[in-house]
């Protein structure tokens, strides 16, 4: 075909398919071209002349149809040839899709298995990773528990064993988990033991305090009217003493409290003989010795505080046997 096309004519009989055929090369119009040249060129028109230059714009509008008609015809060959291409892409996209869908079909049961294993492997995967998660939990403390509690987590995470066939490939992380739990706890064991000695501290202070202060009831009284050490004898003897307040020191109270009140008695009895009448004391012959008003005042309550500490068991106490000792040595 490329040969054949020797005159414009030739080219415009072609039909859409053959020319799309004919010009699948520049070389196929080159004879047509170079006729529409000679034919052309051949004249040589006047241009001095008005038909001379009417014939030279006629031979160039000849030469733009013959191009507009070749060109109209290569256009019609590529639209048909658009068409066709579209048509083949059509089949193709339509082989791809049957053979993919014949591929998904040979492909299927392979699939569903994979599909079963892969959420198999996610299960386990998640069934290891919320182990690790309670293992972490473990060691979450509120700082409301108590030492026994915290003791029995301790003891949990100290009998859990992390071996490579419970965990796999999360075992790092296992190990991991638990060591960071273990610590949480001790620190949290370390600080409720802490609080736990500051608090027992603080209580033993606050039994020691009452108990001294039972105990000291007699000399605050000392300066008292018998009134008002009677009124004071009667509150500590109906004094409760709470056993879970006092505990193991229970009988340390209660014996402070019995001295207290036997020295109140003591000491009441004792102010009570002060101020009878001297007409109703049986006095033998004695020397008088006169002293002044404050002086007696003052050897008065020295001889209750020396009663009130003989009462409280004085003779016991450390440093008694050594304080007689000096008393002795200085008045020899």
């Amino acid at each position: 075909m490329e040969n054949s096309l020797t005159s414009l004519d030739q080219v415009l009989a072609l039909s859409p398919e053959t020319a799309f055929e004919a010009f699948q090369s520049k070389h196929s119009v080159e004879k047509v071209i170079e006729a529409v040249r000679n034919e052309a060129l051949s004249e040589v028109p006047d241009v001095e002349t008005r038909k001379g230059r009417e014939r030279i714009g006629s031979l160039a509008r000849k030469v733009s149809e013959s191009k507009t008609a070749v060109v109209k015809v290569i256009d019609n060959a590529l639209v048909d040839a658009e068409s066709q291409v579209k048509a083949v892409k059509a089949t193709k996209k339509h082989v791809e899709e049957q053979f993919a869908g014949i591929r998904s079909a040979v492909l299927k049961p392979r699939d569903e298995w994979q599909a079963i294993q892969d959420e198999l492997e996610e299960a386990r995967q998640q069934g290891i990773l919320s182990r690790i998660t309670n293992i972490n939990q473990i060691g979450n403390t509120t700082g409301d528990e108590t030492l026994a509690e915290l003791n029995d987590m301790a003891e949990a995470l100290e009998m859990m064993t992390i071996t490579q066939d419970d965990f796999a490939e999360f075992t790092g992380d296992a190990l991991t988990a638990k060591e960071q739990a273990v610590k949480k706890v001790n620190d949290a064991i370390v600080k409720c033991v802490e609080a736990e000695t500051q608090r027992q501290a603080l209580h033993e202070q606050a039994v020691t305090n009452s108990i001294n202060e039972i105990r000291l009831t007699a000399m605050h009284a000392l300066e008292e009217n018998v009134q008002a050490v009677r009124t004071r004898r009667e509150t500590l003897s109906q004094l409760e003493l709470d056993e879970v307040f006092y505990g193991e020191r229970l009988k340390e109270a209660v014996s402070a409290k019995s001295d207290a009140i036997r020295q109140l008695d003591l000491l009441a009895e004792q102010k009570e003989a002060l101020a009878l009448p001297q007409e109703n004391l049986i006095e033998a012959p004695q020397k008088m010795v006169k002293i002044p008003l404050w002086e007696h005042q003052h050897l008065q309550a020295r001889d209750a505080t020396l009663l009130a500490l003989e009462a409280a068991g004085v003779d016991k106490w450390a440093g008694y046997d050594d304080a007689i000792a000096a008393l002795m040595d200085s008045a020899a």
